[in-house]
């Protein structure tokens, strides 16, 4: 199991798990702007008060500037996977409602990486995600690569021992 207080992280009194969404200021300082919460009995929450994003779900919010970009399908699979990359010329983006909910502005975020690969779960919302950031924009035309995990499931591989 990765440590995802790392990621700042933590489980609630109740057991659920705070998800904080962070967005840079105009200064490139961070602040949570939002707290998600998933209850252990897979409830979803949010904190009063919280206004997401609207870009993509970045689970390190202070990094220095990475060459290429790896997108997963959500936060969890996130933390997976920049847990995994931590030490590599990688930023790692997670979509923050999932691979049913795509925005053209994601697009916009990923078109000054030299190469954006997509680790989706291979169940069909993250078979159509991948063929929508292949085939949605010129922007990202011989760039963007699939990653084959495992089992297809990025959480899942990285538990019994997958490596990117």
């Amino acid at each position: 199991m990765f440590d995802l207080s790392a990621f700042g992280r933590r489980l609630t009194e109740t057991g659920g798990l705070w998800i904080p969404h962070w967005i840079p200021d105009e200064r490139g300082k961070t602040y949570v702007r939002g707290i998600k919460v998933r209850h252990l009995d897979g409830g979803k929450a949010s904190v009063t008060g919280s206004a997401f994003t609207v870009g993509l779900y970045r689970p390190t919010p202070i990094r220095p500037p990475t060459t290429h970009a790896l997108v997963t399908e959500g936060e969890s699979d996130a933390w997976v996977m920049a847990k995994m990359l931590d030490k590599r010329d990688v930023t790692v983006f997670g979509l923050p409602s999932g691979a049913g909910t795509l925005k053209d502005r994601y697009i916009d975020e990923l078109a000054g990486f030299d190469t954006v690969s997509l680790a989706f779960d291979r169940d069909k919302p993250g078979l159509d995600a991948m063929a929508w950031f292949v085939e949605k924009s010129p922007r990202l035309e011989g760039i963007v690569k699939v990653v084959e995990v495992p089992g297809g499931r990025v959480a899942e591989a990285a538990a019994r021992g997958w490596r990117l």
